[in-house]
Order: structure tokens, then sequence, then C-alpha cells
């Protein structure tokens, strides 16, 4: 087994060095480049320990749930599974095939939500999903919060997660996003400022694909779809360099990744803030950066193009943002909405700068996500909708609360309607 992982890890590297190429400009603290030189020899890769633990307490049913295997071709070696080559071998490139706008005939819209299954009970949460008739769970992996050091990782978060969700019968999405300080030296070196944000991309986006290649490695066949990064349009989620170019390069290593250890697990783009501003330090907007990153390839390295719709009213709406993203995507990608959810305050209060769900309530919460749902469903172009959120309960300055569907002292009818 320890001799497969090293061939594994081998390919992955050899993977994902080719997907790091720089297909778009990359911000550098000397300006824009095209070809960054020098880049830092990439550190070992360690083997993994496969996580997989039957837990007792889970008495959940397991839904039967259709998992249809995607096509792999392979044009120099034919197999019935993926067969990784010797280090001595020649690189293996596969062909995947191109996914195509969902019809009636080709699939299905399927449904689920995030969860915090870091800080809240895991068979919980998952017994009020399942009560909701959803197959879908989302989980967000902050990679600082796992790699807490170079080559130092603490998994409790997605070991409280992940087997456990796969054991009664969900589909896993899991988000990476946030890279660790050590991997963003680029920030430590600028001094004090706007660089110095408490999280954002890697310097050497190659660190992010070996990161995921770690993550899947350790939980095999138990994640069905990958999201690469969350709101890379937003400063305070990305950093510097807005840029759908940029985020293209990292997009392009992070497939290479995933496909690499199993190519049945889809590939989401990263969902972006539906923000319809273009303001330095903060954020850019939606539009142009998708146009960016599909003129930069963009659209070779995903088979899913992620969205949020989060609101405000009137600009995060999945009958505004849909049909937008999937004209711009040039109607060639199905759309994966990987945050959907309705704000009501909390308590009566909202948190700075949510003054706009003042007037919202729990029975139009409820209207507005069924009505989402079954707008995705009858457009024959959406993939996924991941309602936002189960139980991210808060203060009521916490941003997460007023989307949250459970709370202490609050359970939205939507739950069952």
């Amino acid at each position: 087994m320890k001799s497969l992982h090293r061939i594994l890890i081998s390919l992955i590297l050899l993977l994902t060095a080719c997907a790091a190429f720089p297909i778009g400009p990359k911000r550098t603290l000397r300006g824009w480049e095209d070809s960054p030189a020098n880049a830092a020899t990439p550190p070992t890769l360690l083997t993994p320990t496969p996580f997989t633990p039957t837990p007792a307490e889970l008495t959940l049913p397991t839904p039967t749930i259709p998992q249809p295997s995607p096509t792999l071709l392979t044009p120099t070696m034919p197999q019935a599974s993926p067969i990784l080559p010797t280090p001595s071998s020649t690189i293996v490139e596969f062909d995947y095939p191109t996914p195509q706008p969902l019809t009636p005939k080709t699939g299905e819209t399927e449904f689920g939500i995030q969860i915090n299954g870091c800080d809240k009970d895991v068979p919980s949460a998952l017994a009020i999903v399942k009560r909701m008739g959803l197959m879908w769970i989302k989980q967000q992996a902050r990679w600082a919060d796992i790699e807490t050091g170079p080559e130092r990782f603490n998994w409790a978060c997605l070991d409280r997660v992940i087997p456990v969700a796969h054991a009664a019968g969900f589909k896993v999405l899991i988000s990476v996003t946030s890279a660790p300080a050590h991997t963003r030296s680029i920030y430590r070196s600028a001094g004090a400022g706007v660089f110095n944000e408490t999280s954002g991309r890697p310097m050497d986006f190659r660190d992010y694909g070996r990161f995921v290649a770690q993550m899947l490695l350790r939980y095999p066949q138990q994640i069905q779809a990958v999201e690469i990064f969350n709101e890379p349009n937003l400063m305070r989620e990305w950093g510097d360099a807005m840029d759908g170019a940029v985020y293209a390069q990292l997009l392009a290593v992070g497939y290479g990744a995933v496909k690499a250890i199993d190519p049945s697990i889809m590939v989401i783009s990263a969902g972006l803030g539906p923000t319809q501003l273009n303001q330095q330090w903060y954020a850019v907007d939606d539009a142009e950066f998708l146009r960016r990153l599909f003129a930069y390839d963009g659209l070779q390295n995903a088979d899913c193009i992620g969205a949020h719709a989060n609101g405000p009213d009137g600009v995060g709406e999945v009958q505004l943002v849909g049909p937008r993203y999937f004209d711009l995507a040039a109607r060639s990608r199905p759309l994966c909405f990987t945050e959907f959810g309705y704000a009501i305050p909390v308590d009566g209060r909202a948190p700075e700068g949510f003054g706009w769900i003042m007037s919202h309530t729990s029975e139009r919460q409820t209207e507005v996500l069924l009505g989402g749902m079954r707008w995705a469903r009858q457009s024959g172009v959406v993939r996924l909708v991941i309602l936002w959120n189960l139980n991210f309960d808060g203060p009521a300055g916490d941003v997460n609360a007023p989307y949250a569907l459970v709370r202490a002292n609050y359970e939205s009818p939507a739950i069952l309607a």
C-alpha cells in the first residue's frame, strides 16, 4: 500500500506541475508577470492514512442514491480502474469527457445543504438533513485550520464529517479554501497594510493541489465533489490580485489534482460573491471575473460552474444569477449553486452591512428557497443546489447566523416544506 501511495503521489506531483503552467498573469511584489521565475521546490507530500471509521452511534437509514460513473478515456493504456504508472514510465494524459448542460434526458437537479460539522453534532445535523429529503451535504475545509504548519495536519473536523455522512448515504461536497499563513509569504513580506489578511490564496498554487490530493487520499471514495476555493472575487477571501485570469491557474491545479486521484469526482469552480461591483481592495464584479476566467481556459478545468445566491434582493437570486452565468459560460457547462440562502434577522437584529434583511420573514424565507429550488429543477441547466445553511448558529452580529435554518431557539418552516 505504501508503495502504491508513493507511485500515486509521484503522478499527482507531475500532473499538478503540468496544470500550474502560467495561463494568465500572476501578481508579484514586482508587478504583473506572465512566467514566474525561480519557483520554490515543492515539499515532499506525506503518505496519508485512509480514515474510514464506522460510527456505531449513527443509526440513520441509508437512502438508495444512484451514482453514475463518468467514462474515463485513456488513449495510451486501457483500464477498468485507474492504473498508476511506475516512476520510470511516461506521463499518461487523460482525456475527460466534456460535461454537457443538463436536460431531462441527461440528469436531474440534486439538492443538499451546508452544515457546520466542525462545531456542531454531526449525527443530529444529518438527521435533520434526512428529514428534509436532501441528498447532498457540503462541508467547508479551511485549509489553514487543517495544515497548521508545514506538513503538520489536524484532520479532526473532516474526520467528524466525511466518513459519517458517507456511511449515512449522503453525497459529500467539500469546498477547499483559506491557505495557511506559511503558504502566503507574499503577504508577510509586504509589511503592514491590506496584504495582512488572515485568509487568502497561496503564493504557489501547487501547494493547493498537494493539499487537495492529501485530502482525497485520506477519504477514498467518500467525496463526490470538490469546490476549488470560495468567492475569489472578494478581497476578504482571496487577497490581492482578484482576477479571473489568476484564479484560472488555481482552478487548473485543483482540477488536475482531483482527476489524478479520482476522475469521477465532480470539480466545481468557486462560487462567487454576486457583487456587480468593482472596488479596489474590496471586490471584483462577478460577471467580469467570469469573463476573465473563461478567457483563460477556465471552462476546460471545471465540470460545473459554481455560483452563490445569498442576496441582496434583486442581485443575488437564483433566478437572476443562473441565466447570467450560463450565458457567460457559453451554455457549455451546467451550474452548481454551492450556496443558496435567504437571510432573516436574528433576535430582531442584523449584522453590520445587512440592513437590507430587516424586512425579511421566516415565511418569505421558505417561499424564496422553495421557489429557487423549483426554478433550478425546471431550468434544465442546474446540476446541484446547496442551501446555505443548516446550523451556523451564532450571535446577531455573526454574518452566517441569519441564513441558518436551525438555531438554538428557531427552526425555519423551510425544514418541513
